[in-house]
């Protein structure tokens, strides 16, 4: 059992992880006859994942995971532990032929670039933090994205909602030349597949700032 815990991080279920799982288990119990019924148990059975998704395919299917925590890929013992789990939940035909492969995600790590207008440098650190703490939220793979559930897997970054996440922190009067980068600040491709994680790179944020131009 403690080996089991280790490696999935289970706890007990809390109030909110009963009401959101409520549901999903009255419509799969337990068995797993659909992609969303495979998504479904995996969330409820592993705390210690934030997204599932599976693919399926003329060959089989194929669940992508992402672990909660600052390092998004699954360890070993969390995708031997949810074969297993799932062998027994998948209809015998797909499970005795091990057709279903479970793995974490492809990281597509991004920086985000722009000039912040500030009304003084004297605010330009508490702009940057400021700054760089909100998009840590936005794109958190666990609470992040519209609705607190993370930023989803096969969704790209965009540079209007990130815009967005910025415009009203304190002292920050404007963005200029917003741009998006991969982590080698290379151009940033932004067509994700649906097995790729869009995460924001260790500091990555390239800030430069601009003051009002004085008027004549």
């Amino acid at each position: 059992v403690a080996a089991a815990d280790a490696g999935t991080g289970a706890a007990p279920d809390d109030a909110a992880r009963l009401l959101r799982f409520a549901p999903a288990r009255l419509r799969h119990r337990g068995r797993a006859v659909s992609a969303r019924d495979v998504e479904d148990i995996a969330l409820q059975a592993m705390p210690a994942l934030a997204q599932a998704r599976c693919l399926r395919s003329a060959t089989g299917w194929r669940l992508v995971v992402v672990a909660r925590g600052r390092l998004p890929l699954p360890s070993r013992a969390i995708l031997r532990e949810l074969q297993d789990l799932l062998a027994r939940a998948l209809p015998a035909a797909i499970a005795q032929a091990h057709r279903l492969a479970i793995e974490g995600p492809t990281l597509r790590p991004f920086r985000v670039r722009a000039t912040l207008r500030l009304r003084s440098l004297d605010v330009a650190g508490k702009v940057a933090e400021d700054a760089k703490a909100a998009l840590r939220r936005r794109f958190d793979s666990a609470a992040g994205g519209d609705d607190g559930q993370g930023w989803p897997l096969g969704r790209a970054p965009d540079e209007r909602e990130i815009a967005a996440t910025l415009v009203d922190i304190a002292d920050l009067q404007g963005i200029d030349g917003l741009r998006i980068v991969a982590a080698d600040r290379s151009p940033w491709h932004g067509t994700l597949r649906a097995n790729e994680l869009a995460v924001l790179a260790d500091d990555g944020f390239d800030f430069s700032y601009a003051l009002p131009q004085a008027v004549a």
